[in-house]
């Protein structure tokens, strides 16, 4: 059955009129709505009526409670019959019944596998008409109750995007980190890893951000994404498999007298088409680690046929595919240097060519692991370096510094646990893994 959540969504991004009743063995509740505005409510649960919401208002006591009997035969509601025999004033009448309608609108999300029945009409409002704002309202309902229904809905969505920056909803800190890095590109599972939430928070909150309206999912956007990626994917296949053996020129296909202007028009439009943002969406690993390739052949391409001291001989060399140590040491020289000054993405773009030349170097891919750490949807990869440098030298406390740092992160407090501690066994002065140690002993 569809969560209700949905239906209040609906009600609200549709400005509807009408009356909605829930119900099931144990109790019915009726709601009134007028252009997607909550104007009254009743319950026939006891505890939701006027005279039980006043007595835990402490509005009135059980001896006015007890004049409940007088009214009994009389067409006149309990709380007015109070107000006439000045009992209770008007205004907390009316703060009592602001409480009894938010009340019996937040009990509905509780009624998992109840009926539901909405019939759109223009409702017969009572004397005491509130017009209440839905989106705070379906927030709070959310936040008190994810039923599985809603957990059903939209655990297969994927990839939010921002209706608007201004939303209808004050959020709470944590839901605040979460819509920030919702831009349509990244997946419930970067988002995740960059909030450090649980998946299932993360869903949570993004039920609670959909159904105010205040996101989408890309949906039908991204099927049609993957569609139209096929023939960029056969492309990528092609280019790829014709790198080894080209010389620069022929990689940027180029001829001998070409100018400045054509060569940085040509590595543009290649660094474009072949970019490996452009694939990540297709959730296909490999082939974003073959456009990374490319990437890198093309930047290395580009850089020997622009060098103002490059010789003649220099443009026609074939670009190996194994070239020497010290040009992988060259490369990690520079990588760090760009990673110093924040340049993330040409840094992995070198320091991926300097494993590629040198794969038994445990720096190269501790650094690795330090750049792509701060790429969220690169943060597997970066375990995976961490864990390549320690297997490759495995008393190097940095490494499982770095992939404890990691962990933590992504909320894994017990893996984070033990990497600090095996810091600690390798440099037991090591001040960091101790205050990290101690946070999570703690926390």
């Amino acid at each position: 059955m569809e969560h209700i959540g949905l239906l209040y969504r609906d009600i609200y991004k549709k400005r509807r009129s009408g009356e909605l009743l829930v119900f099931d063995k144990r109790v019915k509740r009726t709601l009134l709505f007028s252009n997607g505005y909550l104007c009254a409510g009743w319950s026939t649960l006891a505890d939701e009526k006027i005279g039980q919401i006043l007595l835990k208002l402490k509005l009135i006591d059980y001896i006015h409670l007890s004049a409940l009997h007088k009214i009994s035969e009389k067409k006149i509601k309990f709380g007015e019959y109070l107000v006439s025999q000045g009992l209770v004033s008007r205004k907390n009448l009316n703060i009592a019944l602001l409480h009894q309608i938010q009340r019996i609108f937040l009990m509905t999300f509780q009624m998992e596998g109840a009926q539901i029945k909405f019939e759109e009409k223009l409702p017969e409002l009572p004397k005491e008409v509130f017009q209440l704002f839905l989106p705070p309202l379906i927030a709070k309902g959310i936040r008190s109750f994810f039923s599985p229904s809603a957990h059903s809905f939209i655990k297969d969505k994927d990839h939010p995007f921002k209706r608007s920056e201004n939303i209808p909803v004050q959020l709470e800190p944590e839901e605040e980190k979460i819509f920030k890095e919702i831009d349509g590109k990244k997946s419930v599972d970067d988002i995740s890893l960059i909030t450090g939430k649980e998946r299932r928070y993360v869903l949570k909150t993004l039920f609670l951000l959909y159904c105010t309206d205040s996101i989408d999912f890309k949906g039908e956007e991204l099927k049609k994404e993957r569609e139209e990626g096929e023939p960029l994917k056969e492309e990528i296949e092609k280019f790829y498999s014709s790198l080894n053996g080209k010389t620069s020129l022929k990689l940027m296909e180029l001829e001998n007298n070409y100018t400045e202007d054509e060569l940085r028009e040509r590595y543009f439009f290649l660094v474009k088409k072949f970019h490996p943002d452009r694939v990540r969406t297709l959730s296909n690993p490999e082939l974003i680690k073959k456009c990374e390739e490319i990437f890198i052949r093309l930047t290395q391409a580009y850089k020997i046929l622009s060098s103002p001291s490059s010789k003649t001989e220099e443009k026609l060399l074939i670009i190996e595919d194994k070239p020497s140590p010290e040009l992988a040491e060259k490369k990690f020289s520079e990588a760090k240097g760009l990673l110093a000054s924040g340049l993330i993405w040409d840094a992995i773009l070198l320091l991926k060519e300097a494993v590629r030349i040198n794969s038994g170097n445990p720096q190269y891919y501790l650094y690795l692991g330090k750049a792509q750490v701060k790429i969220p949807s690169m943060r597997r990869e970066a375990e995976v370096s961490f864990l390549k440098s320690i297997e490759i030298e495995k008393w190097n406390p940095d490494a499982f510094l770095e992939l404890g740092k990691l962990y933590l992160s992504e909320g894994m407090k017990m893996r984070a646990k033990s990497m600090l501690e095996k810091v600690l066994t390798l440099e037991p002065q090591n001040d960091e893994a101790r205050e990290l140690l101690d946070s999570i002993k703690f926390s």
